[in-house]
């Protein structure tokens, strides 16, 4: 409103100076002026305003493009780190189920061997009759002695019920300390018999009469002991039915249709 104000004043004193067509003339020349102005200012600010645009879109561009880089790499770590924890899960999960497995083979691997350790300490040997079947003897009481301290042993490294660790080990002293004595003095007894009916100082008859007496003797010994020590073994069976979750299995076949 002001521009227009001043070009009237000024197409005024055109007129008042120089005639109505000069004024006409020189109206025209400064609306075109005007006009040129105009648009030049409005090319200038459409050119400015359209290099800003482009600037500001390649700025968003490169901070877009940044950004998927930095979540990339940061998506990379956290993979990576997700991956080594599964990894280690794995491992640790792994090594329990092998430890909880091992534990359960020496439970087994023990109970097998003290049980035939225990079979053989509680029979009676009938085919004695040379001093090789006598050392044969003394030799498979010695070698099964062996297995289940091996197998003991083994057990210690695995089983993690120590209470039960120390049941196992009292079963086996109290085994040790009477058994393998009274079998040892009977086989003794029998080397000793074979000996003499060798240099004839014993006849069939009489050898037959003493490994007799000696039987019924070392068979009395052993019920004796069975008797005594069977709340402990069968205990000990208990507990290990436990371990192993023998009782906890359902074994019933399933019927239903």
């Amino acid at each position: 409103m002001e521009d227009v104000t001043k070009i009237l004043e000024l197409v005024q004193e055109l007129k008042n100076n120089i005639g109505i067509w000069a004024a006409i003339l020189g109206l025209i020349l400064i609306i075109g002026i005007l006009l040129l102005w105009q648009f030049t200012i409005r090319r200038l600010q459409a050119t400015a305003n359209h290099s800003f645009n482009e600037k500001l879109e390649k700025l968003k561009n490169n901070l877009n493009e940044q950004l998927n880089l930095n979540l990339i790499e940061k998506s990379k770590v956290v993979t990576t780190e997700l991956e080594k924890i599964k990894a280690s899960l794995q491992i640790n999960n792994s090594t329990k189920i092998n430890l909880i497995q091992e534990e359960k083979k020496s439970i087994i691997n023990f109970n097998q061997s003290f049980y035939l350790w225990k079979s053989n300490l509680t029979s009676i040997p009938d085919q004695l009759f040379t001093k090789e079947q006598c050392d044969i003897e003394l030799k498979n009481l010695n070698e099964l002695y062996q297995n289940v301290s091996t197998n003991f042993a083994y057990l210690q490294l695995f089983l993690r019920d120590k209470e039960l660790l120390q049941k196992c080990n009292n079963v086996i002293v109290e085994h040790y300390r009477n058994l393998p004595k009274l079998k040892l003095e009977y086989i003794s007894m029998i080397q000793f018999y074979l000996i003499e009916k060798q240099f004839e100082r014993m006849n069939t008859f009489e050898f037959a009469s003493k490994c007799l007496e000696l039987s019924t003797s070392l068979s009395e010994n052993i019920e004796k002991f069975i008797l005594k020590t069977n709340e402990m073994s069968n205990s000990l069976i208990i507990e290990f039915r436990k371990h192993l979750g023998v009782d906890n299995i359902n074994t019933t076949p399933n019927t239903a249709l």
